[in-house]
Parts: structure tokens; C-alpha cells; sequence
């Protein structure tokens, strides 16, 4: 008989006192981790993926609970997600529940910060953790279940990426190209039927109509000096960026579609694509009838990247918003983090957006190097000039500074103090309670030349109670100019509906973290 391998997404922190909810979202299972699922389902393993996050809010699994459970669990291993700081806890915690309860199972933990502090990990954690999985795990996932299937263990197991801690050192095998899918249409796309309730085994609650889905993979060509993706990417294992099929992107939406799901958001360097890309996905989507089925996608972008005939093909595909991920209103500001994009863009592209019948969303930072009062004010004023041109400030968020980016390794020279350096201290996230006002100074990664940590977090509240503040009359002049547009290109959607969303989102603007 197979393996039996079971797949968790932990909570972000069993410990949080009672009735308060994480700052942070939760509950959203990672697809990389379900794309290792599909992969060992069609290698004939039995796979389970239980979302533990969801288990602790819906159901009322404490780690007590879970402790009961996991001992009569029938598996010979298990894989914990570690995909985002505020989860440094909860993976861990889980990962200790189970080491106690039942000592036999090899615990691997993987996922894009476990990637990152991989060795950090293994060298304080490998009493409760046998093992960190580097970087895209479909391909040496399934190697790792098979040698438990043959051999009943990890020992000596040789497979790219994994960092494991023996005699008293971290031992990594570095990856390499054989160990990733260099054809990605040979990943098989996920399911969420294989997410099982932790309470019983039953089918898994689902909280939300709709999918991330994953277009595309590998570093972004661009050079912004505070972003991981490139990183990531490369420490991954995969040095050039490569997109789906549109045939493949298809498949998985038709999948996705017989399960219930009829938003999709391709949360992902997709507008990397390319321009003759686009257009044959557009035109997949509409041949293939995608268009008239969902309820709409939703695609992220830098300013610049989408011009007017692509935008309209995107909207005729259902494409229905599109998060430009602006950072700041000082043109200096954008020019020292290197970010692809200008003033003139940015105007452009929200006049472009919103033409062609598509709800421009804005994202904003604070704490970049170089940014003072007078480029924090450069900010606010082109936030409130884009949002009258159509788009919607949707978050603005403190920048989050990580080891491994460029500012960081650098950030003597930008006039950066790094606050937050090892795991240990990321893990400050995992605590952070939701507050009527999103004021975490302890979360805060980093001083500037212009900032310190409490200047940072007071200007990202700033910025958001000044939207807060506007958000009668942002939603006026969206409903006024813009609205009818967005309703007659998009048929399935409802004008009261739009308008119930945007006002959800500016008003939460206050106390969401980002």
C-alpha cells in the first residue's frame, strides 16, 4: 500500500488569547502545497490536507484537540506549510504537538519562509522538525514519500533542497535543475477535495467563493531592491521566469469551477508575460467559454506594464480589477527602490484601467528609504488623485524588509537599520491581534534615515485614516463617473454589489494590516 501523507496549513498561533482574531489573514491553504497534493495523488499515494487555521476558528481546534487527533492518525508523514511570517508560530507549534504525541512521523516543513530561514530552523527547531524542504516541492516532495514508503525513513536520504541537522551541524543538499518541473504544464493542477475537516475527516468548509491561482513561476526580470519574489525564486531553484499554457490555466479553472469556485485571482507576475502572451490567454478564456462562467478575475501589475488594447482583451476575458502595486507618490522615492514605473505611468494606467471597464485597486507602503514627511505627503496626494481618476486604495501597509533582498543586504548604504533579523525575531508576526486601529510597532522590520519604527507604523496609519476619512467621497465619485462603465462590461455583475465591496474595503482601511 502507499504512503499515506498528510498536508497541514497551520494556524498562525495556537496561543492567542480567547475570541481575539489574527491581524493577519489565516485561513487561506496554500496552492503550492496543494499542488503537491495532486502531485502525490497521481503518483498513487493517499494524500489528506487538513487546514488547521480554519480547524481553530471554525471548529474549535485547540491544540488539545489536535493532540487527541493526531494520535490515531494513520500516516507515515507529514508536511507542515510555512508560506508567510505570521505562521512561524502556529507551523512550529503544530509541528511540536505532533513530535510529542507521536515521535515516529517525520515532520518536514516547506514553503517560502521556511525557504528563507531554512537553516535557522533545522539548527534551533530539529528537536520537533526533521526536516526543511527548499524551494518548489512537487518533484522532491514525492522522492521524500517514496523513500519513507521503501525505507520507512529519512535517513540518508539525498534530495535537492532538503536541509536536515546532523552531528551537530545543518546539513543542506543543494537543488538542482531535475529537481524542479522545467515544463510547468506538467504540474498537475490542484483540487481542494483532498482538504479534509480536522474535526472528522468530512469535507472541508470552504470560507471563500473563490481561487488564487497559480500562471506562472520563476524570478521577475525586474530589480526592485525591497522585494523577495526574485530571491525566492532563485533560491528555489528556478532562474528564469516561465507562465503556464494557457490550456493548463484553463484546465485548472474548469477544475476549480466543478468545485464550486467562480472568482479567480492570479496573484502572480503574470503581467510578465508579455503582450502576445495576454492575448492568447484572453483569447483561450473566451474560446473555451471561461469567460461567460466565472464570476470574474482579478490580476495583479505594476503600473505601465498593461497597455489600453491589452486591458480591453483582458476585460472582454472577465478580468474585472487589477491590484497595481504603486508603493509611493515621490518620483525620487520610486526611482532609489528601483521600482519600473513613473508618475506619468501610474496616471495612465488608471485612466487606461478604468476605460476599458476594469476596477483599478491601489497598494501603497510606507518606510521605504528616502521617504520623509514631504514624500509621505507626495503619497497621500497622489493616492487621492488616482482615486479620483477611478481607483481604489485598497491597502497600504508598512514594507515589510527580509533578509536575502537587496535592501537589506545592503542597507548601510540606503541609510536602513534592520530591526527584525532571524527567525526568531520575524516571529513577532505570529502574535499580532487584530486592533480597530493597525498599530503594531513591534512589527515594524526597520528605521530609516527619515523614520523610526514608530514614524513608520504612525504613517501607515496616517495614510489609512486620511482614505477612512475620504471614503463617502471616493465611493461618490467612483459611483458617479465610473460605475456603469465597470456594469456594462461586465454583465454579471451587479452595480450595489461593486459599490457593497469597495465600501467593505475602505472601511476596514483602519485596523487591516495591510
Amino acid at each position: 500500500m502507499k504512503t499515506d501523507v498528510l498536508l497541514i496549513h497551520p494556524p498562525a498561533n495556537f496561543n492567542l488569547p480567547k475570541g481575539a482574531v489574527h491581524a493577519l489573514p489565516s485561513y487561506h491553504v496554500g496552492y503550492g502545497m496543494l499542488h503537491i497534493a495532486s502531485t502525490l495523488l497521481l503518483n498513487g499515494f493517499n494524500v489528506v490536507v487538513w487546514n488547521l487555521g480554519e480547524a481553530l476558528h471554525l471548529d474549535n481546534i485547540t491544540s488539545r484537540r489536535f493532540s487527541k487527533i493526531i494520535k490515531g492518525v494513520n500516516c507515515k508523514l507529514v508536511g507542515i506549510e510555512l508560506n508567510w511570517l505570521h505562521f512561524s508560530k502556529g507551523a512550529l507549534q503544530t509541528a511540536r504537538i505532533i513530535k510529542r504525541v507521536r515521535p515516529d512521523l517525520p515532520i518536514v516543513i516547506g514553503g517560502t519562509h521556511a525557504t528563507l530561514f531554512a537553516d535557522q530552523i533545522m539548527r534551533r527547531y530539529h528537536s520537533v522538525v526533521d526536516a526543511v524542504l527548499k524551494g518548489e516541492a512537487e518533484k522532491t516532495f514525492l522522492q521524500l514519500a517514496r523513500r519513507i514508503e521503501e525505507k520507512g525513513s529519512l535517513e540518508g536520504v539525498e534530495v535537492g533542497g532538503l536541509v536536515t541537522f546532523r552531528n551537530g551541524h545543518v546539513v543542506e543538499i543543494p537543488l538542482k535543475r531535475k529537481d524542479i518541473f522545467e515544463n510547468i504544464d506538467e504540474i498537475p493542477p490542484f483540487t481542494y477535495r483532498v482538504v479534509r475537516r480536522v474535526k472528522n475527516g468530512g469535507e472541508s468548509r470552504r470560507l471563500f467563493a473563490g481561487s488564487a491561482v497559480n500562471t506562472c513561476r520563476g524570478p521577475c526580470p525586474y530589480r526592485c531592491i525591497y522585494c523577495i519574489d526574485r530571491k525566492i525564486s532563485v533560491l528555489s531553484g528556478r532562474e528564469r521566469f516561465v507562465a503556464h499554457s494557457p490550456e493548463w490555466i484553463v484546465n485548472q479553472i474548469n477544475l476549480l469551477m466543478e468545485e464550486g469556485c467562480r472568482e479567480f485571482a492570479f496573484q502572480d507576475n503574470l503581467y510578465l508575460s508579455g503582450k502576445k502572451y495576454l492575448r492568447k490567454l484572453t483569447k483561450t478564456l473566451i474560446r473555451e467559454g471561461i469567460s461567460d462562467e466565472i464570476n470574474g478575475f482579478n490580476m495583479i501589475s505594476v503600473p505601465g506594464f498593461l497597455d489600453r488594447d491589452i486591458l480591453e482583451d483582458l476585460s472582454g476575458a472577465g478580468c474585472t480589477n487589477i491590484d497595481y502595486g504603486i508603493e509611493s507618490g515621490s518620483e525620487r522615492v520610486l526611482k532609489l527602490i528601483r521600482r519600473p514605473t513613473t508618475l506619468d505611468l501610474i496616471i495612465d494606467s488608471i485612466k487606461n484601467t478604468v476605460q476599458a471597464g476594469i476596477i483599478p485597486f491601489s497598494w501603497w507602503m510606507t518606510g521605504l528609504p528616502g521617504e520623509g514627511e514631504k514624500e509621505l505627503k507626495e503619497t497621500l496626494k497622489l493616492i487621492l488623485r488616482t482615486s479620483k481618476l477611478g481607483a481604489i486604495p485598497k491597502w497600504v501597509t508598512p514594507l515589510i524588509l527580509l533578509p536575502h533582498t537587496e535592501l537589506f543586504e545592503r542597507a548601510e548604504e540606503f541609510g536602513v537599520k534592520p530591526k527584525l533579523k532571524s527567525f526568531r525575531d520575524f516571529m513577532v508576526f505570529s502574535d499580532l491581534i487584530r486592533k480597530r486601529v493597525s498599530y503594531y510597532p513591534e512589527a515594524i522590520t526597520h528605521e530609516t534615515a527619515e523614520m523610526r519604527r514608530e514614524d513608520i507604523v504612525k504613517a501607515s496609519v496616517y495614510l489609512k485614516l486620511e482614505i477612512f476619512k475620504r471614503r463617502s467621497k471616493i465611493i461618490k465619485n467612483f459611483k458617479r463617473k465610473f460605475l456603469k462603465n465597470i456594469v456594462a462590461r461586465h454583465p454579471f455583475l451587479v452595480g450595489e454589489q461593486i459599490i457593497n465591496i469597495i465600501e467593505a474595503i475602505l472601511n476596514i482601511q483602519p485596523e487591516s494590516f495591510y
